[in-house]
């Protein structure tokens, strides 16, 4: 049989350790669940507060063979985000990674920043397309690199790009 775990009338679930008063955990009506937050924003929202602006805080760790460390998620400080592997290599895949059977579309990987002040948030600065060709400043590459300093849509002149090789 299975265990219920149930609130009537439209009250939260909480979750408390150690004999406190703080709510470590708590489902809320609408089934977003939060950890050390009393209003989770979305399915799950973990609140770590302010983290270490050195080595980072992490918040969740997704082990493989013998529960090691392969993707941690964390923040930086009071604001950044925090993706690490520890020891092993990070894939990022865009599409249809979980099968062998032949991609009936294509996919690409977008890069978004921020400037203070911009409101151009939302246009990628970076773009991998899924031939291989890498865009700075343009979403439309026609060559394995190709720089833009104006339009975004491969409209703008050639931008500022350079190759230094240095000598160790």
């Amino acid at each position: 049989n299975d265990v219920a775990i149930a609130s009537e009338g439209g009250n939260n679930i909480r979750f408390y350790t150690n004999g406190t008063t703080s709510v470590r955990m708590m489902i809320n009506t609408a089934g977003n669940i939060g950890i050390n937050t009393t209003s989770p924003q979305s399915l799950l929202n973990v609140n770590l507060g302010a983290g270490n602006s050195t080595y980072a805080t992490p918040a969740i760790h997704i082990g493989g063979t013998g529960n090691y460390d392969s993707l941690t998620l964390g923040i930086k400080g009071a604001y950044d985000a925090f993706i690490a592997t520890y020891g092993n290599d990070l894939h990022i895949y865009s599409g249809n990674f979980k099968s062998t059977a032949t991609a009936t579309e294509n996919h690409n990987i977008h890069f978004y920043t921020s400037q203070n002040g911009s409101t151009n948030w939302n246009t990628a600065k970076m773009f991998l397309q899924y031939d291989g060709n890498f865009g700075v400043g343009t979403t439309s590459p026609l060559a394995r690199i190709q720089a833009f300093k104006d339009g975004g849509n491969g409209s703008g002149g050639l931008g500022d790009f350079a190759i230094v090789a240095t000598s160790t």
